[in-house]
């Protein structure tokens, strides 16, 4: 995915979600129809072989900088990122650390994760020591 397809991605990805979760019928029958980034991170997330795209770590990094709003920033939060916690934290662990731990709103969106003890150790741990808020 080159940059600026990146984006435009990004921008239709919070739109998609924004129509998903609409009062409107006529949003959710068109979000009904899915969104290109939302599966493809669903694909590079849940590989065959165990091991999520490398890329995937780029673009959650891209979608937690370009969440418009804290509703937005929960579905990156509820979504790729729960998932690269959950599934992925032998590969994501350090990044996810030093992140939260760097990043303000990266630790914001951490802290809207569920299922802590999801989160392989020692990351949980060191995760949560920089999360206090955040519960299994």
């Amino acid at each position: 995915m080159s940059v600026p397809d990146l984006d435009n991605a990004i921008a239709n990805y919070f739109d998609y979600w924004e129509k998903l979760s609409s009062a409107s019928r006529s949003d959710r029958l068109e979000a009904q129809h899915g969104d290109r980034l939302d599966d493809w991170l669903s694909e590079a997330i849940h590989s065959r072989d165990g091991r999520a795209d490398e890329a995937v770590w780029a673009v959650v990094l891209a979608l937690v900088e370009a969440v418009p709003d804290d509703k937005a920033l929960g579905y990156v939060a509820a979504g790729p990122l729960e998932d690269l916690a959950w599934y992925h934290g032998e590969q994501f662990g350090e990044r996810l650390v030093e992140r939260t731990r760097a990043d303000p709103k990266f630790r914001t969106a951490m802290s809207g994760i569920l299922g802590w003890d999801r989160v392989v150790e020692p990351y949980r741990s060191r995760l949560l020591a920089i999360i206090p808020a955040a519960t299994g």
